[in-house]
């Protein structure tokens, strides 16, 4: 529209930004308006154009702004380059439309997934853990003076004490690395699959931290609350 202005009335574009109707500029007319009030005051277009990419925080105004600008500073005519950048935009805007159909719905299938994944393996160790420390306080607590005859450790005979010689601290210093490897893998795939900003992906991040942070609160005490649970004695 700006550069079928400028074509039209034969003027620069720094001209033609006051012969635009701002009605038809929808949710960009308070960056257009703060752009014709920079323009007029003097400052030079190419920072006034600059601090509109910076202002607006879009790629796609980037990149679209970087075509119309660029080809008129080098004499390109304002109608066939205003063209060129609408139509590159229009079309961006038709396939990351697309791309969203799925993308968002891979996005939000990320998060219960890791909650699950994380929630598993946390559970799971935990549990082994507790286990160990169940039988090392039973083989703690067993007299074996209280009779004559030698008991069998039915734990050692059938196996389940094998996580009494696991070493757990070293597991869960694993077990965090392969949480904090999740954690990026499942923030950059949704970002990777939907595109737009970088910033979106530390946003990613952010949630999937929560998620992370969540599950490593709440479960050892759940698990160990369940274990508890279980292996009390009936009254």
């Amino acid at each position: 529209m700006l550069g079928g202005v400028t074509d039209a009335i034969g003027t620069t574009v720094s001209d033609a930004l006051g012969k635009v109707d701002r009605r038809s500029l929808g949710s960009l007319e308070p960056y257009f308006r703060r752009l014709e009030v920079r323009v007029r005051s003097g400052i030079t277009p190419d920072r006034c154009w600059d601090h509109l990419i910076k202002e607006s925080g879009s790629e796609l105004m980037e990149r679209t702004i970087n075509i119309f600008w660029d080809a008129l500073t080098i004499g390109g005519n304002p109608l066939i380059t205003g063209k060129t950048a609408a139509f590159f935009s229009a079309e961006i805007s038709l396939l990351r439309e697309k791309r969203a159909l799925v993308a968002q719905t891979f996005g939000y299938l990320t998060v219960p997934l890791h909650a699950a994944m994380v929630g598993l393996l946390i559970f799971i160790v935990n549990v082994m853990q507790l286990f160990a420390e169940s039988m090392l306080s039973d083989t703690e607590s067993a007299d074996p003076s209280a009779s004559g005859a030698p008991i069998p450790d039915i734990a050692d005979s059938s196996g389940f004490n094998t996580f009494a010689n696991v070493n757990f601290e070293f597991l869960n210093i694993i077990i965090t690395m392969v949480v904090v490897v999740f954690t990026i893998a499942n923030a950059v795939a949704p970002w990777a699959a939907s595109g737009g900003h970088r910033m979106r992906a530390g946003y990613q991040i952010g949630v999937m931290m929560v998620v992370s942070g969540i599950c490593m609160t709440i479960i050892p005490p759940l698990s160990r609350m369940i274990f508890t649970t279980i292996s009390a004695p009936a009254n």
